[in-house]
């Protein structure tokens, strides 16, 4: 081995496959075994030789029997070992690793133990890809002058690269990997992840891809996750295949990785980073196909340009491409201003960049010596940054005269050279994180360069001494070409396959890549959002290359707790689709790293992936009710009934935006339970760990209400033949799981634990087993019997035509067992003599036709226009109301509550009261709104108790779609209640209406009352009128 180490590599001596390695710095790794070694990836692009591609491991205890996870960093150009070093390994490099004792000893930066180590649940290998990144080469150079190969060849060696000649020389390292590197892995069935952020975003796709055509044999690929990754573009006729990212457009200069400026128009000023006034004069200037990038740039408006490229520029000032709130005074630079990137100007096109001209061919090195190593990066994939401003510039970086310091290959310290130049002015202020704030993370500098150019570090690593640890960005100063398309298509691949796949995103990541952009991806994607236009193109469901899913969304946005459990730390939200099958993540504070900015949050994550399981429920916490202004004076300002529901609650009342009022309700403070018996706490730890309660509350339920509903679905899940025996499923355990919810409603004592839980036993018409199910509910939260249910062929067509509109339960059965019917498009296909069969109406007929116009989103600018229309037709069309009270409209239901998008328009029509012609009156303004811009569902009744139903579509619009629209009726002394209710998801309504009944009324869209009770009356408070209109 130490031959190899410390001489150049002899032309016929392969590099080491797998070797024991140390870390210098780290006495012991234990419990993680390091490994190192080269990967035979075979001949490079350029034809000539062989290539190499480095690792490093970081196994987990008992390695042998755990999962394996392979990460990959983006760049193009970034060396891998970032993550395995900065991110998530069992030991750290950050600028905290030159405050050590060691350091000051030897001069090497000191690995630091990371206790929220992704090795804890998987062993960890990082691949550095492509040649010649990081440690890996090529034998031999590409062939033009001046270019050799090597371990200390330069960094055009191996090229010209693309995305897909690196996932086919990626996947030939996955199979040397598990075939000479860790055999055992295969043997074993160790379940296999790969995992990467940024530019990987691109890589990884397409490494899966490979794999599903050419499977490695034995080896158990479960899935894959991407974090703040691109995405390539949807192709477009008459654009190139990059058209929707450029990583080296300056400022806010478009395409960067975003098409347009509309993403970071919300970003910097959802976060307060410019003013109100330049927001609306940019939106009220640019047109939305300028902002969202469907108009190119070259065709914008001059005034659009200004606005965004100058003018919004010029308020945001400098920022972190990585993190918005990162505070590391290294991170403000003395390069160019008015660059929104790091690193050498150039093309991503093939060619050399052209401050290296004089090179022989686009082939070739830069003109400088090729073996000396590159200009350190400061990022990977940090396209996009402001110049600082004009006082940070020059205070960083000194000298190397100045400091008389350098690493291996003349590469300055800049954490040295900073350090020096804070001390002569004053002392400096650091504060690190505790894996909860990403403001707290410490700040990385060059501690991971000056590592791997050290002697002792790659004496340890058995890579060889004139190794010249290449480290680029961007494709710059390595030759190369984008030519992959928009991964969608294998996502669709890889969950069709079978494999599992999750999304995250750092919601403060300034780099265009953060939570706001890929929701708008990845949420249509794996929904029903064929027509939307996302960051990477339109979606089109007749289009194989950017096809959208159609899963069913199974777990709506909701927070996440952190481990340890009990912790009050909130980690993020998450969607979920097909029961966890596609998950997508937005980690709360993370910048573009988000291990190194949330690492409890990102562990969390990364546990419940690699474990396949749900993410922790979040922590109790506060519950939000937006409100209109009304008639109750509180505190000085007028409220409406949120007023009320608050004094009934003891909750507090806050003004919010848009004019409205927020309900807080906290749900962390309970009412204090009587003493207990030593006896009754032989199962709190259980009960503190369960799961249940929370989920419960997040739907608006009570603990005991949410365990009878769930053994109601077995019920129903039953009844649906979901059980398989026989025509109507099994009829005994129908009948028994329909029955068992009335006795756990008459005996289950409140407040629910695992000891009242027990006590069911004891009574008559609950067996064992719905005991052990109302345990499990209680424990995990969710019950495994209803999943595998679903999870059913049959059941999962059921599922599918029960979101027709029009087929229920009994309709959806029939056609499964009579018709044999499975799908939307089997339905379809039946034409009117099935349709006369199932009774369908006009309007039923019609929502099918349009099925999957009608389950596509819709973005909030449509529906406002809509809206707008309506509300027009409404003032002008005579209503026969008294002189001078016209009809008032809102927008309600989740456009209301602030969502981007909906599935339905719902309006409230509010008219003077009183007024006995409701439904004269909407059915009037319905029809005319309907005979311009659409059609009714023609179904009758659709009028029935000021009450409309129809479809609507913007014909103004070319290629607008048809949507359902919903407009409700009421007087207007109900209005509060109707807003409050239609506003409202379910889970929230039943809340409230619990609230109120709790309090002895009744509470509904028209009113709060005095509820009835065996008795008489229940109490009024004296200090609110009675009835419906107070």
């Amino acid at each position: 081995m130490l031959p190899f180490v410390h001489a150049a590599l002899a032309a016929t001596e392969p590099p080491p496959v797998r070797m024991k390695a140390t870390l210098p710095g780290v006495p012991s790794t234990a419990p993680y075994e390091y490994y190192s070694g080269f990967l035979d990836a075979g001949v490079p692009p350029s034809g000539r030789g062989k290539m190499y591609f480095h690792y490093i491991c970081a196994m987990s205890p008992d390695w042998e029997q755990k999962p394996m996870t392979l990460w990959y960093n983006g760049g193009p150009g970034a060396p891998s070992t970032y993550g395995l070093f900065q991110e998530f390994g069992p030991f750290l490099l950050s600028d905290a690793s030159y405050a050590t004792e060691d350091f000051k000893k030897t001069g090497l930066p000191t690995p630091l133990p990371n206790r929220y180590t992704w090795a804890n649940v998987t062993s960890l290998c990082e691949i550095d890809s492509p040649a010649p990144m990081g440690a890996s080469f090529c034998t031999e150079g590409n062939g033009t002058a001046g270019s050799t190969g090597g371990p200390s060849g330069d960094a055009y060696s191996c090229g010209p690269w693309t995305d897909l000649s690196v996932a086919a020389a990626d996947h030939q390292a996955h199979i040397a990997f598990f075939t000479k590197a860790f055999p055992e892995l295969a043997k074993n069935k160790n379940p296999v992840t790969i995992v990467g952020e940024s530019y990987a975003g691109v890589y990884i796709p397409y490494f899966i891809d490979a794999w599903l055509k050419d499977p490695i044999p034995g080896v158990n690929l479960v899935g894959f996750a991407i974090g703040d990754g691109c995405t390539s573009c949807v192709p477009m006729p008459g654009r190139p295949v990059n058209w929707c990212i450029d990583l080296f457009n300056n400022g806010f200069q478009y395409p960067n990785t975003l098409p347009g400026p509309y993403w970071d128009v919300q970003f910097f000023w959802g976060h307060s980073q410019f003013s109100t006034g330049l927001k609306d004069e940019i939106m009220a200037t640019c047109t939305h196909e300028e902002l969202v990038g469907i108009t190119p740039p070259p065709n914008w408006s001059p005034a659009c340009t200004h606005l965004v490229s100058v003018r919004m520029a010029e308020e945001v000032g400098y920022f972190f491409v990585y993190n918005l709130f990162e505070a590391c005074p290294d991170e403000v630079t003395d390069e160019i201003s008015g660059t929104r990137r790091l690193g050498e100007t150039g093309e991503i096109n093939g060619a050399a960049p052209a401050a290296e001209a004089g090179a022989s061919s686009a082939h070739a090195p830069p003109a400088r010596t090729h073996r000396q190593p590159p200009r350190r990066r400061h990022r990977r994939l940090a396209h996009r940054r402001l110049s600082q401003p004009a006082h940070a510039a020059g205070r960083v970086v000194a000298t190397v005269e100045e400091q008389g310091a350098r690493t291996k290959g003349g590469a300055v310290s800049r954490h040295r050279a900073h350090d020096d130049a804070s001390e002569a002015a004053g002392p400096a202020f650091r504060s690190y994180g505790d894996g909860d704030s990403g403001l707290g993370a410490a700040c990385l500098v060059d501690s991971m360069e000056v590592y791997f150019r050290s002697n002792a570090t790659l004496t340890a690593l058995g890579i060889p001494l004139d190794n010249n640890f290449i480290v680029l960005d961007n494709g710059v100063g390595m030759n190369y070409t984008i030519d992959a398309p928009f991964v969608g298509p294998v996502y669709e691949r890889a969950l069709k396959a079978g494999l599992r796949v999750l999304v995250y995103e750092g919601d403060s990541d300034a780099s265009g890549l953060q939570t706001l952009p890929m929701y708008d991806v990845w949420v249509p994607f794996f929904g029903n959002g064929s027509g939307v236009w996302t960051p990477a193109g339109r979606l089109n469901a007749s289009d194989p290359a950017a096809r959208p899913l159609g899963l069913p969304l199974t777990q709506p946005w909701r927070p996440f707790g952190v481990l340890p459990a009990g912790r009050k730390v909130q980690g993020g939200y998450v969607m979920e689709w097909a029961d966890g099958q596609a998950t997508f993540v937005s980690i709360k504070g993370a910048g573009h790293l988000a291990p190194t900015y949330r690492p409890s949050a990102a562990y969390t994550m990364m546990e419940a992936f690699i474990g396949n399981k749900p993410l922790p429920p979040r922590i109790n916490g506060l519950k939000f009710l937006i409100g209109r202004k009304g008639e109750y004076r509180v505190g000085g300002k007028m409220y409406d009934n949120a007023a009320r529901l608050a004094r009934l609650h003891g909750a507090i009342l806050v003004d919010s935006v848009h004019d409205a009022t927020c309900l807080i309700i906290d749900r962390a403070v309970e009412p204090e339970a009587a003493p207990r018996a030593a006896a009754d706490t032989e199962d709190e730890d259980d009960d503190m760990d369960a799961l249940g309660p929370a989920v419960a509350l997040a739907q608006g339920l009570s603990t005991k209400e949410f365990i009878i509903a769930e053994i109601k679905k077995l019920g129903a899940a039953y009844k649906s033949g979901a059980g398989g025996s026989g025509q109507h499923g099994s009829w005994a355990r129908n009948q028994h799981y329909l029955q068992a919810p009335g006795a756990i409603e008459h005996h289950l004592r409140e407040p629910v634990s695992l000891k009242t839980l027990q006590a069911l036993r004891r009574v008559h018409g609950i067996g064992e087993a719905t005991v052990q199910k109302c345990v499990e509910l209680y424990r995990l939260g969710s019950l495994s019997r209803t999943e595998s249910l679903r999870a059913l062929p049959e059941q999962i067509a059921r599922e599918e035509l029960m979101r027709v509109w029009g087929i229920g339960l009994e309709k959806a059965n029939v056609l499964i067992r009579e018709h044999g019917v499975h799908s939307v498009a089997e339905l379809r296909a039946g034409g009117p003599a099935l349709h006369a069969a199932l009774h369908m109406t006009s309007g039923a007929v019609r929502c099918l036709e349009l099925h999957e116009e009608l389950q596509q989103p819709i973005p909030r600018e449509e529906i406002e226009a809509v809206f707008r229309q309506v509300e027009a037709i409404a003032r002008s069309t005579a209503l026969d109301l008294a002189p001078g009270r016209s009809p008032r409209l809102q927008l309600t239901g989740s456009f209301r509550r602030g969502a981007s998008s909906a599935h339905d328009i719902d309006i409230l029509l509010v008219l003077p009261d009183p007024n006995p012609r409701l439904d004269g009156a909407a059915l009037r303004v319905a029809a005319e709104a309907f005979d311009k811009y659409g059609r009714s569902t023609g179904q009758e009744g659709a009028f029935a108790g000021g009450f409309f139903m129809g479809l609507c579509r913007l014909g103004a619009v070319p290629g607008a779609l048809h949507r359902r629209m919903d407009i409700r009726c009421f007087d207007e002394h109900e209005e509060p209640f109707a807003l409050l209710h239609l506003t409202g998801s379910a889970a929230f309504n039943r809340y409230v209406s619990r609230v109120a009944n709790a309090q002895g009324y009744s509470l509904s869209e028209k009113g709060l009352r005095p509820a009835q009770r065996e008795g008489g009356h229940a109490p009024i408070d004296r200090d609110a009128p009675g009835g419906a209109r107070w």
